[in-house]
């Protein structure tokens, strides 16, 4: 069996994301009219109930309701929208993870399917990767907790309103872009609530704190004591209470050009060279390029 390793630097001050309180989805859908729209055939094919149809005409001052030039921008509240319930599923499973809540505890397997109310409890050595409806994955790693508090899809768009709790523990998240539509990714952990439209990023939570680090795209963090948007190649930490620390760049990743490409065999012992300003180092081994689902995650000291 072949193993890909990867590293991360580990900075004095590790750096991330996350944001607390507020919503995040937009209060308004602006919808471009194509050819033929009018507020009837808008409500039927997006809105929770007939009753909208007048709500839209009045909202946005239409004069002639069967002819409306395309092109014309509407407002439409994200409240009036159709929404349905939406299911994530577990793409792979290493070690002991337990799938419990909405009345149920048993052990997560591949292919499992997730709804809003499950709560995901990674033991250690463990991790589980999670495929939501959106294209977007979350590898929840081991000792974590994860809660979907709701999942849920706009009918008849492309765009989902997702959003998931930490309690404790790390989070990798590759997060599929949102557009300008109504769409929401949004995680809380005690101390903020982080809100991304397309980014790779990672969390790690406490009672208290929450980090972030910043990969590629940007991220809203939040708390209760204020707000900062977190760029790619940054990171900042989030202390319950205290607004959101400026970002702090991340340091590079480690050269590790002169690791073998190839590793077939255990234990694996690999020597790599001292990165300026790194205190440790976290190592992940996976059988695939893509670190997916990581055979191995943990942290190596700077010695």
């Amino acid at each position: 069996m072949s193993y890909h390793i990867r590293q991360a630097s580990l900075a004095v001050m590790m750096v991330c994301l996350t944001a607390a309180g507020g919503p995040v989805v937009a209060a308004e859908w602006i919808y471009t009219v194509q050819r033929g729209d009018n507020p009837w055939s808008l409500t039927e094919r997006y809105l929770a109930g007939i009753k909208y149809w007048p709500r839209i005409q009045q909202l946005n001052q239409i004069t002639d309701p069967e002819h409306i030039p395309p092109g014309t921008r509407l407002r439409i509240p994200v409240a009036w929208l159709r929404r349905t319930d939406a299911v994530a599923t577990v793409a792979a499973v290493n070690g002991e993870v337990r799938i419990s809540g909405r009345g149920r505890g048993r052990a997560a397997t591949s292919g499992m399917q997730l709804r809003a109310g499950d709560v995901v409890k990674t033991a250690r050595d463990s991790n589980l990767t999670l495929s939501l409806p959106d294209g977007s994955r979350v590898l929840v790693h081991a000792e974590s907790e994860l809660h979907l508090d709701d999942l849920g899809m706009f009918e008849n768009t492309d765009y989902y309103d997702l959003r998931m709790s930490v309690k404790a523990g790390r989070l990798e998240n590759l997060v599929a872009p949102l557009g300008g539509g109504p769409g929401r990714f949004e995680i809380t952990t005690p101390a903020a609530v982080t809100a991304v439209r397309g980014t790779r990023y990672r969390v790690s939570a406490t009672s208290t704190a929450t980090r972030t680090e910043v990969t590629e795209g940007a991220v809203g963090v939040a708390t209760d004591g204020g707000t900062v948007d977190v760029p790619p190649g940054f990171g900042s930490v989030a202390e319950r209470g205290s607004p959101p620390a400026p970002p702090v760049a991340l340091l590079p990743a480690p050269d590790i050009a002169a690791l073998p490409a190839l590793v077939e065999r255990v234990p694996l012992r690999f020597t790599v060279p001292a990165l300026p300003g790194a205190t440790a180092y976290r190592v992940q081994i996976a059988t695939a390029a893509d670190f997916a689902s990581p055979l191995f995650d943990g942290r190596a000291e700077n010695t």
